[in-house]
């Protein structure tokens, strides 16, 4: 039998799940081969399908090899992928999904599946700046005076302007 793996309609695509031996495409899918004791007409069921999108949010994937959106058929369980990206001057918190409320748990690759809704779905990266420590020298009169080994500026990331006095640890 010739039939399309998937279709589009009105923007959505649709994946080829099955035949079915009734115009509702409900009750047991039919296997082959197929015994035929008299006429019967076979019904092509599509599931809808839609994208998991992550944006990383400035990071990058520490493998190479991980797709940034990945298609998935309405009602499947879907895993947040197991690779974490990586993001200099800050530690990955975990995914932030478009269907969460503000206050919702972050999502991770320990985290229960989720079942695709009937749209698109993004999960957006959840960045915690790291604290960076440096040297700091002040100068009185021209003559380095050297007061503290190193700071540490909570909040701030590499590349950021310091202009409060730092704590000397």
């Amino acid at each position: 039998m010739n039939y399309p793996p998937t279709k589009v309609e009105n923007g959505v695509t649709y994946t080829f799940s099955g035949w079915y031996t009734n115009e509702n495409l409900t009750g047991t899918e039919v296997s082959f081969p197929y015994k035929v004791t008299d006429n019967v007409t076979f019904y092509a069921k599509y599931t809808a399908g839609h994208y998991v999108r992550y944006n990383l949010d400035g990071g990058n994937w520490t493998d190479s090899g991980t797709s940034s959106s990945y298609f998935k058929n309405e009602g499947d369980s879907v895993y947040v992928v197991t690779d974490e990206p990586t993001k200099a001057g800050y530690t990955f918190l975990g995914w932030k999904s478009s269907e969460a409320a503000d206050d919702a748990e972050l999502l991770n690759k320990n985290s229960a599946p989720f079942t695709m809704p009937s749209h698109d779905v993004t999960l957006t990266a959840q960045w915690e700046p790291n604290a960076i420590e440096y040297t700091v020298n002040y100068y009185w009169n021209g003559t380095e005076q050297r007061v503290a080994d190193s700071v540490t500026v909570p909040g701030k990331k590499v590349g950021d302007s310091v202009t409060e006095d730092p704590k000397i640890i």
